[in-house]
């Protein structure tokens, strides 16, 4: 039986080294080998009928698995379902293979890591921005590659892509007051997670810094469920404000239901509310949330050309920091004043 070809058949033939071989069948590759050598390269390996295929075969020579660990965050939501999406597509076309690993916050990331380890991955890419910063530490001594997506973590010396949250809470709080509101209700996530307290805090120092007033701050879940909940025992027993600051957007469609048929207010008429993320249900007719989105499409290709770098110089630290876009629909209104007797 006549046996395949392997990589070492065809460096040889070529008069070029296995790891040549490996890079013109790798598609990160494209551009950066010269030509003439691509070409005796593709026309030896024909000739023999080697397709060059096995990717585990070509990581012998090249150190690498083209493998990338993915490891997301624990939602209710599609949040992180939809990033990983926008990333696929972009992660194959450079001949990466992609492990997903969602962190359960009860367990841990000890399994995760063994995983890492146990597939000799290249990378990690860290997209997990409502974990505390104590359930990923972990991963920072290992000596695999990691960039961090949609966080920023000071002192971490590790590369990441994030946006500037403080000055998109900010404008939303500008926009707000534009609009006549002086007093404002929060609801939002776990105050032990960073991004959370970024986000309150951004808002609140707008909001203070031009005169205005949080009545009420109130903590839930990430989740309809838990906006609806936590809205009604709020709004029954605290003073209205004149809008509502929600640090997610599925906390705010709860809200905005209760609003509407536990206390038959009207949105925005009687109550203005702002949500945050630009998850897709905030643009239905239902809700038409005025909200904080993310620049998915410019941080994500930023974030694979970043991997590319790192994977090449492990030692590179690198921060991209984009700004977000306020999306303003239909849920945010001018303050009605009653005029003067």
């Amino acid at each position: 039986m006549k046996k395949n070809p392997t990589i070492i058949d065809v460096a040889q033939q070529a008069g070029v080294s296995p790891s040549t071989v490996s890079r013109v069948f790798d598609p990160s590759w494209n551009g950066r080998i010269r030509e003439e050598t691509r070409r005796i390269v593709l026309q030896t390996a024909n000739q023999l009928g080697y397709h060059g295929s096995n990717a585990l075969a070509r990581g012998l020579f090249t150190q690498r698995s083209g493998i990338i660990a993915f490891v997301i965050g624990k939602s209710v939501s599609d949040f992180y379902i939809d990033i990983v999406k926008k990333f696929l597509p972009l992660l194959q076309e450079r001949g990466k293979q992609v492990l997903i690993f969602e962190i359960d916050p009860v367990v841990g990331v000890e399994n995760i890591l063994t995983q890492v380890h146990r597939y000799r991955t290249d990378a990690i890419i860290i997209a997990s921005s409502a974990t505390s910063s104590e359930i990923i530490n972990p991963f920072f001594s290992t000596n695999i590659p990691i960039i961090i997506f949609n966080r920023y973590i000071p002192d971490s010396n590790f590369s990441a892509v994030y946006c500037d949250v403080t000055a998109a809470t900010a404008q939303a709080a500008d926009y707000l007051m534009a609009q006549g509101h002086k007093t404002f209700g929060i609801f939002n996530g776990s105050a032990t997670i960073a991004k959370e307290i970024e986000r309150v805090d951004g808002f609140t120092a707008q909001v203070n810094k031009r005169g205005g007033s949080i009545l009420w701050t109130q903590e839930c879940d990430f989740s309809y469920t838990a906006g609806h909940e936590t809205a009604l025992a709020t709004l029954s027993e605290q003073p209205w404000p004149d809008a509502i600051f929600c640090t997610s957007d599925i906390i705010a469609l709860g809200v905005m239901d209760v609003i509407r048929k536990k206390f038959h207010k009207s949105i925005p008429q009687d109550i203005s509310v702002i949500g945050f993320d630009n998850i897709p249900a905030s643009s239905f007719d239902a809700y038409d949330l005025t909200t904080i989105s993310y620049p998915f499409e410019r941080m994500i290709p930023c974030t694979v050309d970043l991997l590319e770098r790192i994977l090449s110089s492990p030692s590179t630290h690198v921060e991209r920091v984009f700004d977000m876009e306020l999306i303003k629909r239909g849920s945010v209104a001018p303050k009605y004043e009653l005029p003067q007797a």
